[in-house]
């Protein structure tokens, strides 16, 4: 006996964000700080690194294209002369396979102008590894350089047990000032938004 397949009906909604990020792209990365910590930030990176007036997009501003949701990154591209169908390619091209591609060639499948503009107007690497330190005991320090060269440490901690303790700082500056961590000897606080994370 044969056994007929259905195929389920072509889903034409706008791509959806993983539940647990939700209360971080509605609050933003601002108000979780105001809300959980008693002093407000001093600085803050967003995705934009010049924050356009009502909606527009400044010319030779350069935008973070991990940090914007979808209904912003559409309006960019729109703003850029693009239809919205080249929005939701480019969506998927960065978070489709959650790859995190270095330049706009690694972008496969996006139309040559596309990739011409997101190069021109757009980065895609929000970190610089700056330098990877190993102890003896297999802990690794790794010194990651912003886009204002502030640096933050990530410290990876192999255990007996055979599990890994990873330590990720979400600031810049920590009022610890914990004098065997880099980002505690930092004397700016700022907090460092999620697609840094």
């Amino acid at each position: 006996k044969r056994v007929q397949r259905k195929i389920p009906p072509r889903n034409h909604t706008k791509p959806t964000i993983p539940m647990a990020a939700l209360p971080l792209l509605r609050w933003g990365a601002s108000s979780l700080h105001a809300h959980f910590s008693p002093t407000p930030p001093r600085r803050l990176f967003s995705a934009l690194r010049q924050p356009p007036a009502a909606g527009r997009y400044e010319p030779g501003s350069r935008v973070m294209l991990k940090g914007m949701d979808y209904p912003e990154l559409e309006k960019w591209v729109q703003s850029q002369g693009f239809r919205p169908g080249q929005a939701m390619m480019l969506w998927k091209c960065l978070y489709g396979n959650n790859v995190w591609a270095h330049c706009h060639d690694e972008l496969a499948g996006l139309n040559k102008d596309l990739r011409k503009m997101i190069s021109d107007h757009a980065d895609l690497k929000a970190l610089t590894i700056k330098d990877i330190i190993t102890a003896s005991d297999g802990t690794r320090k790794i010194l990651f350089s912003l886009e204002d060269a502030s640096v933050i440490e990530t410290v990876v901690i192999p255990s007996a047990r055979g599990r890994t303790t990873v330590c990720v700082s979400s600031q810049v500056g920590c009022a610890m000032n914990c004098q065997f961590c880099f980002t505690g000897r930092s004397v700016d606080i700022l907090c460092i938004a999620f697609v840094f994370l």
